[in-house]
């Protein structure tokens, strides 16, 4: 989450809370699948030598659009007024193993880690703050919405979207 879409996030709580606004927010991990950023985010940044693992890689992250869809729909349909939810599969991957699977299938060296204040610097506090644990990562609040397959399945594989 950028820091624009973190000021809406506290604005919409806040007004939830002083004017009772219906307002449900998720917070989807690493969103993956038609039109995701897999390629740019990871698969550019990697073959220009410029991917890095930031923090240490143990948080949890993705989710396939397919599925981040659904969780959309059960939240507009079921989620009670000033929920949070986490969204990802419900066998995520850690960022450290996402890392590693991108370079070992474009069959690169595996790439180092990088300090969350230096990523910090090139796109904002806030999004590499989700990027580590203990940060302001979703899987550490929230109610945590599993769906869908495993990513690392889906990258290994070519990751269409889930059958059925």
């Amino acid at each position: 989450m950028g820091e624009g879409h973190a000021g809406e996030a506290r604005l919409l709580q806040r007004m939830h809370t002083e004017q009772g606004l219906d307002v449900v927010r998720l917070n989807p991990g690493f969103v993956y699948g038609p039109g995701g950023l897999l390629r740019s985010a990871f698969v550019e940044q990697a073959r220009k030598g410029r991917l890095r693992c930031i923090g240490n890689g143990s948080n949890w992250w993705s989710v396939h659009v397919d599925d981040l869809g659904c969780a959309y729909a059960a939240a507009l349909t079921g989620a009670r007024p000033g929920a949070y939810y986490a969204v990802a599969d419900s066998c995520p991957i850690r960022l450290r193993n996402l890392t590693d699977v991108v370079t070992d299938a474009m069959m690169l060296p595996r790439v180092g880690s990088g300090p969350a204040w230096l990523a910090g610097l090139f796109i904002g506090r806030p999004l590499a703050g989700d990027l580590v644990p203990g940060g302001r990562n979703p899987d550490r609040r929230g109610t945590r919405l599993a769906a869908g397959a495993s990513v690392l399945r889906r990258i290994r594989t070519g990751g269409g979207p889930r059958a059925g």
